[in-house]
């Protein structure tokens, strides 16, 4: 089970946030897509958090493209933490189309961010929340504003082979390889201690 959060804060602006849509559109191609393959959700984070669509909104490929493309950007502050919270507690359960890691389902989210949270120990407290659900986190930065303690809890441990970063949204693309590669694994990936990032404070 797969899930994209994507950041739609107004730094990034309508037409990145269209190479946004368009690198997810490249990874999803990847995958077989169905109810017994690989689910697909997305949300989009900015002042408020929306699901755009959950894992079994969707039963085929076309479906899902088709979902993506629909998508609109909505501009705002970017307050990852409600996303992080909403990835959680709704989307990563039975109501929002999960299925059972006991039964061989890893659960993976893709976080894409040009920026760093307007509250980032609400975001701190939010990772760790997630981590402790075994929630698999890979996190892509955008660009040069970027906090890299931040991401470095927001990312599964190892971070190091957790976070990708590039220079600017022409990169993107680039990563679908990387991603596919991650996300295929299913590997289940426990978070460091914040302790390890002592200029975020909890």
């Amino acid at each position: 089970d797969l899930c994209f959060m994507l950041d739609g804060s107004g730094s990034v602006g309508k037409k990145n946030f269209g190479k946004i849509k368009e690198f997810l559109s490249n990874v999803v191609d990847r995958f077989d897509i169905g109810p017994q393959n690989t689910r697909i959700a997305v949300i989009q984070y900015s002042t408020d958090s929306v699901i755009e669509f959950d894992f079994d909104d969707y039963k085929t490929k076309e479906e899902v493209m088709d979902a993506i493309e629909g998508i609109e950007y909505e501009g705002g502050g970017t307050m990852t933490h409600k996303a992080l919270d909403q990835m959680r507690t709704e989307l990563f359960t039975e109501a929002g189309g999960a299925r059972s890691q006991l039964e061989g389902h890893p659960r993976v989210c893709v976080m894409l961010t040009d920026g760093k949270s307007n509250k980032p120990s609400s975001t701190v407290k939010s990772a760790l929340e997630v981590h402790d659900s075994d929630i698999t986190v890979l996190t892509v930065a955008i660009g040069r504003t970027i906090d890299k303690n931040e991401l470095g809890v927001i990312a599964s441990a190892p971070e190091c082979l957790n976070m990708f970063f590039i220079e600017d949204f022409d990169e993107v693309s680039a990563l679908k390889d990387a991603i596919e590669q991650k996300t295929c694994s299913g590997i289940v990936l426990r978070q460091l201690n914040y302790n390890f990032y002592p200029d975020i404070s909890i």
